[in-house]
């Protein structure tokens, strides 16, 4: 199994990147990179702006003075996964609705449009909010590897939208499921998924040998509660 590697944000680094290496003080990324995830010269990490992610090692420099120095073993530029997803949130409870921008980060939802409904209760969307869930959402895109976060749009009520031409679903309590002719093939089903870091090699063994089929829930990353609670809706959902 591959060690994990870990990635973090930091603003404009395709302008500072030079011959394959890349230098910059930054007190708070340097903390982040030696001080919490205890990275030593050598090891692999994966930086990002809003434009490229690098794949890169630390150099022994990064170990003192605050400086974060690294050689780039491979650049690309950022793309938003496909199909293009947009998600209408209706203002819930706020630590909800973090909780929510959170998981579309991870992912790789294209945009979120907070709306009013008939039954919201209050906007509690004001600058200082809007900027830390863009900060939330980042936090979920260094997590799951996604490197495009969802575009956060302003306040909308739902009656003055302006909806582009797409394939248009709204999840209600009644109604067919998503794909409503797998309900009457199955009876019984196990569920199993890795705790954070995955699975090893001898449990994936076993679980091939006793006939577990693998499956992926997202092209990028979930951590096991959020790989848990989709996953038993999906399931759910395609067989009741």
């Amino acid at each position: 199994m591959s060690k994990h590697v870990f990635a973090f944000y930091k603003e404009n680094i395709s302008k500072l990147i030079k011959d394959n290496h890349l230098e910059l003080k930054d007190k708070t990324l340097w903390q982040r990179l030696t001080k919490v995830t205890r990275l030593k010269s050598g090891e692999e990490l994966i930086l990002f702006d809003d434009k490229i992610n690098i794949k890169c090692s630390l150099n022994k420099e990064s170990l003192s003075n605050n400086l974060v120095s690294v050689k780039i073993s491979n650049q690309s530029n950022n793309e938003s996964i496909n199909p293009k997803i947009i998600l209408l949130m209706p203002i819930i409870k706020k630590d909800q609705f973090e909780y929510v921008t959170y998981v579309a980060a991870q992912l790789g939802i294209t945009e979120i449009i907070p709306i009013e409904t008939e039954k919201t209760k209050k906007n509690f969307l004001n600058d200082k909010e809007y900027d830390r869930l863009k900060k939330i959402m980042i936090s979920a895109c260094e997590q799951s590897k996604n490197f495009v976060p969802p575009k956060l749009a302003s306040f909308k009520k739902l009656k003055d939208l302006e909806i582009p031409q797409s394939l248009k679903i709204c999840f209600l309590e009644e109604g067919p499921n998503l794909h409503h002719e797998l309900g009457k093939k199955v009876q019984n089903i196990t569920l199993i998924l890795g705790a954070e870091g995955g699975l090893t090699k001898n449990e994936i063994d076993f679980l091939k040998q006793n006939n577990f089929e693998f499956r992926k829930l997202s092209s990028t990353i979930l951590r096991s509660q959020e790989a848990a609670i989709i996953g038993m809706g999906i399931v759910r959902s395609l067989t009741s």
